[in-house]
């Protein structure tokens, strides 16, 4: 069993005896039994057979508390009363100390200090080294900006006494995607984000200050040979050869951060007030109930915008209601990039037809593609400047055949 702070388990190596555990079920009805922070928890199955095993070591190790003998120091595995339940309960050491130790009652996942006095000895091994019936799990979608998130707290520790639908999704070993529903259906998840309150721009001083696109960073792309990309938009490609792309290192970058914009952003949605962007303002935008990052290109003087999506390198038009002002929380560095195929234009000029099918083969957005990157420094004929612009190139092999 992993104890509560993911560190590693003990073990007695002359007893060669271990804690272990069933894959807990999908879709199975579960209790809580501790509640670490507004996301994480631990679970326990609601199934009659495992219930009647968990609450007979309930009582097998309170019973075994009452008679014990002192545990000796080193024992990573013992019974100490102040359990949740309010008696004896088996603790597992995570850290020894002079007075008291770290533990975690291994029928809950709480953690605790216990005396050292207080440890005390399990004599049956088979009781010792039952199996644990207690899963922690971290809620997906479920808010870490600041926010009164003791209030998602309080609303897991009331619902320890009902019992709840679980459902999730194994990756590499780990229970991810876990969604929790009350027996009425209401998701758990969603009344946790509803809970917490995420401070939102509403003073006249915080109105009125404003993030400008040039004054937030974007990272310089890593050239070299065979670098992994994922190509993010590609509508102007027919036009200028360009595509918007992001490393496959930086992918979850973007992910999270796009997670954020959705939480702050179902914050925001109810929050009424006329909000005019400067141009080359930073701001937040809905689309299609999703929140995207935006920079103002024109005035708004129709009410309707045209607003750059700079992680994601296009143009659209939004109305007014559906733009917002962005916290600073948020201005974080732009890790997307615009980049020139190589020989692509020249392709079409030679007569290659860009239609969609070739696109989808060649140049497939969200899906992975190893290129190579270079830049060149090139004068815009079209822009009358004495500045030369820095272009990215993107060296696809799959071109050469077009361009030969």
């Amino acid at each position: 069993m992993k104890p509560a702070d993911g560190g590693t388990p003990f073990a007695e190596a002359n007893r060669g005896g271990v804690l272990a555990r069933d894959p807990l079920p999908n879709k199975v009805k579960v209790y809580i039994t501790a509640v670490l922070t507004h996301n994480r928890i631990f679970v326990r199955s609601a199934e009659p057979a495992v219930e009647a095993e968990y609450m007979r070591t309930l009582g097998e190790c309170e019973e075994a508390g009452v008679y014990a003998k002192p545990a000796k120091e080193t024992e990573p595995i013992t019974t100490a009363p102040g359990a949740p339940h309010g008696s004896y309960g088996r603790v597992l050491l995570i850290e020894p100390g002079r007075d008291e130790s770290k533990c975690v009652f291994v029928e809950f996942g709480t953690l605790c200090f216990v005396s050292n006095k207080s440890l005390l000895r399990i004599d049956d091994p088979e009781l010792k080294y039952r199996k644990v019936y207690v899963y922690k799990v971290c809620l997906a979608g479920v808010t870490d900006e600041p926010g009164e998130q003791e209030k998602g707290v309080l609303h897991l520790e009331q619902l320890k006494s009902r019992c709840l639908d679980i459902n999730y999704r194994m990756e590499a070993g780990n229970m991810v995607h876990v969604q929790l529903r009350t027996r009425q259906g209401a998701s758990v998840n969603e009344i946790i984000n509803r809970l917490i309150i995420i401070p939102v721009t509403t003073s006249e001083h915080n109105h009125n200050n404003f993030i400008m696109y040039k004054d937030i960073s974007q990272t310089n792309p890593t050239l070299g040979a065979s670098k992994s990309i994922l190509i993010l938009n590609r509508t102007t490609v027919q036009f200028d050869g360009r595509v918007n792309w992001i490393a496959m290192d930086d992918l979850p970058y973007l992910e999270t951060l796009h997670e954020k914009l959705q939480h702050y952003g179902r914050k925001v949605s109810d929050f009424q007030r006329y909000f005019t962007p400067r141009i080359g303002e930073l701001c937040l935008v809905r689309c299609v109930n999703r929140w995207y990052r935006v920079v103002c290109h024109e005035t708004a003087g129709d009410c309707r915008p045209e607003m750059f999506l700079c992680d994601y390198g296009c143009m659209m038009i939004f109305d007014l209601l559906d733009i917002h002002k962005l916290p600073p929380q948020l201005a974080i560095p732009v890790r997307t990039h615009d980049g020139i195929v190589r020989g692509l234009l020249e392709a079409k000029a030679g007569g290659l037809k860009l239609d969609s099918d070739l696109l989808d083969v060649y140049l497939p957005e969200n899906e992975p593609l190893t290129v190579d990157i270079s830049q060149e420094t090139r004068h815009d004929s079209l822009i009358a400047s004495d500045e030369p612009e820095v272009y990215t190139i993107l060296h696809m092999p799959m071109f050469s055949e077009f361009t030969a």
